[in-house]
């Protein structure tokens, strides 16, 4: 869903959240943990209206959904089997003058379509341009901090075998930062 001047990215993605079945890009992966590694494409789309913060919809402004012409929108996330995925974003990646490769992580309570949305952010104010996330299986909910806590510590080989998994495919630097 193109509309006029909006801008559609390109992000790679891995992540330990286990499918929901769902074909909404926003809801295909859960929080629920897997012990396997997943890689995917995911594609967000930037208002032409885009400043320095991330532009979501707001409830004070009477804003129920999202609105590609005002607000970052997760368009699309695509599964790739770990090879493809490896092998498309080293293609992707190859040939490019870069620093390197940025790697985001998120926090606590966020969700895998806020994690996207924010990574697309990051690099439209930095040198980095091809940016890659881990969304590891938050609870994305306030009240499940502990939950959360619990499952980050679950994540942490995965998380460390993304990074060694990137930094073999990229063939430059990753720069990680949540």
């Amino acid at each position: 869903m193109q509309t006029k001047d909006v801008l559609e990215v390109t992000t790679y993605y891995a992540t330990n959240r286990k499918q929901t079945g769902s074909a909404e890009p926003a809801k295909i992966y859960g929080a629920v943990f897997e012990s396997t590694l997943q890689y995917g494409r995911a594609i967000v789309s930037i208002p032409p209206s885009h400043t320095r913060k991330l532009e979501l919809p707001a409830l004070w402004k009477l804003e129920r959904g999202a609105d590609a012409s005002k607000h970052f929108v997760l368009q699309a996330a695509t599964p790739l089997n770990a090879d493809a995925g490896r092998k498309e974003m080293a293609q992707r990646l190859s040939g490019h003058e870069l620093e390197g490769t940025v790697d985001l992580r998120h926090g606590y309570n966020m969700g895998f379509a806020e994690a996207a949305l924010r990574t697309r952010k990051w690099p439209t104010i930095s040198n980095f341009r091809h940016p890659f996330f881990y969304s590891w299986p938050s609870a994305n909910h306030v009240r499940s901090y502990w939950q959360d806590e619990e499952i980050a510590r679950l994540s942490e080989s995965v998380f460390e075998q993304v990074i060694d998994e990137l930094s073999q495919s990229a063939d430059r630097p990753v720069h990680s930062g949540a």
